[in-house]
């Protein structure tokens, strides 16, 4: 669907429609850009607990045939802790940032009509 933005007003000159124009245009670039610099953000901070989960389950598989309680409970609450903030921030965070950049997106794409 094409958004189209209708401004009534006083007369202005084609400079002017195009100054707005490139303006508008920019605003929105530079939302957009921020926005999938936060997408990446997500995304990696969900790639660095997935690891840390996977690696802590390992260290909590090894430290399990000892006799370590103590490791072994430091390793099972940091691989839940942060396997369960990964999953969150994949949920919420990440669906956001997606709807949010799709919106800019929309936004950047509008069709500026200048009337008298």
């Amino acid at each position: 669907m094409k958004i189209t933005f209708h401004i009534n007003g006083v007369p202005i000159t084609d400079k002017d429609e195009d100054l707005i124009k490139f303006l508008f245009r920019e605003h929105y670039s530079i939302e957009l850009y921020k926005s999938q610099h936060s997408y990446i953000d997500i995304r990696n901070k969900i790639i660095k607990l997935l690891i840390l989960g996977i690696v802590c389950f390992i260290g909590y598989l090894y430290i399990f045939k000892s006799s370590s309680e103590f490791f072994l409970e430091v390793f099972g609450f940091i691989f839940s802790f942060s396997l369960w903030q990964a999953f969150e921030a994949m949920i919420y965070s990440l669906k956001d940032a997606k709807e949010e950049r799709e919106a800019i997106t929309q936004n950047l794409l509008t069709e500026i009509v200048f009337e008298q």
